[in-house]
């Protein structure tokens, strides 16, 4: 669902965009035309009639649709800022924004509105990102280059635009403006509206970019715990993992019930499976190479990362992050694979196993669980059966 509106947002703002851009090439043309029609009069070879004053009159109105065009696109803009973020959050499970607040009066407030908006969309371009691993992981992503001159472009030709339609205004006021006068001022509204045009084909290129990269990015990762350092965290902690193996002993002359056999068998198999409590765990998985892959990439999405190794990474990367990352993954998982290795314990010199090797049982097969489970059922059933009889004695 999330997905539909954000591309019916994108939608949205794409046809408030094509009806702004054809409202402002007709008030260009217009303007093209009364330019041509006063030098034409200034010239002497036309003359201002009713008809043609009617026609300024009606173009002059016409110019006021573009404000009405610019508000819908604001609308339409304000509407897909807020499907971008509501896709983020709710779609791929993004958080820790600070700018959605500001997805409306950061265009309309002034001051705010010349840094707040572009704050708000390079963090909807962060989010998208497709490297990142925890669910704020996307702040430490590196914000685009184009994204922010574009920006620039945009703040300083508003800028400008702002205080020449001042002037603008100023000298349409005035009662002694003369004919060159006019046709300048009019010059100059027609290239204003071209900036415009032009800012506003931008605009498709990065609500397109904007919106492909949040489609294109896959859901956060709810826990940024490899399974790795998972397993890691179970050798350091075997309690945490093995369940109690006491042995359960009716006091009662009450029957089991089935409850309490379902937990008998559970505990009788526990007991033959893991009859070697003392020992390290045994049966844990092997790190593959893409644990050792996700164990980095936390590491440097996190910012936990080793600072020896993230030095030498960049200073072999003479400091450009993003070939420092690179190296630092992959002297990082070379690191890890050396450690696996050499946890692995050797044999002795006349190739036997050491004592603990001797210790150590073999990893436990799939039918061996279903025999142990089987003997534990049996066991259990044997162990009700003489609570029932020495239940029956001793209500006799």
């Amino acid at each position: 669902m999330n997905k539909e509106k954000l591309l019916g947002a994108k939608n949205l703002f794409f046809i408030a965009l094509g009806l702004d851009i054809l409202v402002t090439a007709i008030v260009i043309a217009s303007d093209l035309w009364g330019v041509d029609v006063l030098r034409a009069i200034g010239a002497g070879t036309t003359e201002a009639g009713p008809s043609m004053i009617s026609a300024f009159e009606f173009w002059d109105r016409f110019a006021y649709l573009i404000l009405l065009s610019t508000l819908g696109v604001g609308i339409a803009l304000v509407k897909w800022l807020n499907a971008c973020y509501s896709y983020a959050i709710q779609g791929l499970g993004a958080t820790g924004f600070k700018q959605q607040g500001w997805s409306l009066g950061g265009w309309v407030i002034p001051f705010f509105n010349l840094f707040k908006p572009y704050q708000v969309i390079n963090e909807i371009y962060k989010s998208g990102d497709s490297t990142y691993v925890a669910s704020d992981g996307w702040k430490r992503v590196d914000g685009s280059g184009l994204l922010l001159t574009w920006w620039i472009f945009w703040a300083v030709t508003h800028l400008l635009g702002w205080i020449a339609s001042k002037q603008l205004i100023k000298i349409a006021l005035r009662e002694d403006m003369t004919l060159e006068q006019t046709i300048a001022a009019i010059e100059f509204h027609a290239g204003f509206c071209v900036v415009a045009i032009v800012i506003s084909g931008f605009w498709f290129i990065v609500a397109n970019t904007l919106t492909g990269r949040l489609l294109g990015r896959e859901v956060v990762a709810i826990s940024t715990e490899s399974p790795m350092q998972m397993a890691d965290a179970t050798q350091r902690s075997p309690n945490l993992s093995r369940p109690s193996l006491a042995p359960v002993i009716y006091a009662s002359t009450e029957l089991p019930t089935k409850t309490d056999s379902n937990a008998v068998i559970t505990q009788q198999a526990a007991l033959q499976i893991n009859n070697t409590a003392d020992l390290p765990p045994m049966n844990a998985a092997a790190a593959t190479e893409e644990d050792y892959w996700a164990t980095a990439m936390t590491e440097l999405e996190s910012g936990q990362r080793r600072k020896g190794v993230w030095a030498k990474a960049y200073a072999e990367a003479e400091g450009e992050e993003t070939k420092a990352k690179v190296a630092y993954l992959k002297a990082r998982v070379r690191q890890l694979a050396d450690a696996e290795t050499e946890s692995q314990p050797l044999p002795q010199a006349d190739g036997s196993l050491t004592a603990t090797e001797k210790k150590r049982p073999a990893p436990i097969s799939y039918q061996s669980l279903v025999k142990a489970l089987e003997n534990a059922k049996k066991t259990c059933r044997k162990t009700a059966g003489r609570s029932t009889r020495f239940a029956r004695d001793v209500t006799k």
